[in-house]
């Protein structure tokens, strides 16, 4: 921030975006706050997405809040056919945490839709199963078997998104 007179000069620099804004002295707090949102919003552009499909309510819930503390934007869905039909609305992940026992649609269903869409069939699947195993892992980039350690399902969504 520079002073110049009662005119303050603010600039926002994140990755090669540049915003310049100029307010009153007497104004500081609405300068925080504009940047508050502009960084917010220049943030979430670059902030990748998962999208967890998990049956499990408090399961799904502490997935969302794990990775929302992480920095991540979290799309959740109950079951496969919730989270295909979020796709086929529009969303598109970074990374699919994804569970294999669901009802409605499970896990496997879920990865054999997605191969028949050649744009939903690149995003990479992280599974995230008690049924989960190297052997059965479809298309997925990695499986991990639940309860999984925290640690290591952050540095898998890492490795992938």
């Amino acid at each position: 921030m520079a002073h110049h007179g009662k005119i303050t000069q603010f600039a926002v620099s994140v990755m090669t975006h540049s915003i310049f804004l100029v307010f009153l002295t007497d104004e500081y707090k609405k300068v925080l706050r504009v940047y508050d949102m502009v960084l917010g919003h220049l943030m979430t552009s670059v902030q990748k997405t998962i999208l967890v499909v998990e049956d499990e309510p408090s399961i799904r819930e502490t997935l969302q809040q794990i990775l929302e503390l992480d920095g991540y934007l979290v799309i959740s869905a109950a079951h496969g056919k919730e989270a295909l039909e979020k796709l086929q609305n529009g969303s598109r992940p970074n990374l699919i945490l994804l569970d294999l026992m669901m009802p409605v649609m499970n896990g496997w269903e879920f990865m054999d839709h997605l191969k028949l869409d050649p744009a939903l069939s690149k995003i990479p699947i992280v599974i995230l199963s008690a049924a989960g195993s190297n052997q059965n892992k479809g298309h997925a980039v990695a499986v991990l078997r639940k309860p999984t350690d925290i640690d290591l399902l952050i540095q898998t969504i890492e490795q992938n998104c």
